[in-house]
């Protein structure tokens, strides 16, 4: 279906403006515990924050931008294990690889030399699960999959208050209750 170039598709039924806020607390809240010390190392990294002030620019908030990182950590940590990444395998060993990403301190080359469109994409994947969508299909782009969660579910539209972590200067994570 297409639209007319002066609108936007409408929200998608399962939009839900409050429990999208409840899902990024839950993000933030998660990540923090498990990857404070590898966010404190790399936001004071003016390449990286290069970095990321080119996704925040393309309408990337923190949480996604956090959530690609701990995706890569996760892939680099199951893939020591012997683990593919995306594999239900993952998801039993989830709780040891955590303990290990937080213990560990990565090299600030790991995540300059990387782009993060695959991280984001494998984080938009899984945000369809969250919402309850079954993607009967592979098939679907990254593209296609990110412009649904921004145009018909808003997903770029909300962010907790607080000041970029990755920004000019560096800013810190939002209060999380």
């Amino acid at each position: 279906m297409s639209y007319p170039a002066d609108s936007k598709p409408p929200l998608h039924k399962r939009f839900n403006e409050e429990e999208s806020l409840i899902f990024i607390r839950n993000r933030y809240k998660n990540l923090k515990e498990d990857i404070f010390h590898q966010v404190e190392i790399l936001k004071w990294n003016p390449e990286f924050r290069r970095k990321c002030q080119e996704y925040y620019a393309k309408g990337y908030k923190d949480w996604i931008i956090l959530s690609a990182i701990f995706n890569l950590l996760l892939t680099i940590e199951s893939k020591k294990i012997g683990l593919m990444p995306n594999s239900i395998e993952i998801n039993k060993q989830i709780v040891k690889i955590r303990k290990i990403i937080k213990s560990t301190s990565y090299e600030i080359d790991t995540f300059l030399r990387i782009d993060f469109k695959a991280l984001f994409s494998v984080f938009f994947i899984n945000s369809l699960n969250t919402y309850g969508f079954n993607l009967r299909r592979n098939n679907f782009s990254p593209d296609f999959i990110e412009s649904f969660l921004r145009e018909r579910m808003r997903y770029f539209d909300y962010d907790l208050e607080h000041q970029a972590i990755f920004g000019e200067p560096p800013g810190s994570w939002p209060t999380v209750i």
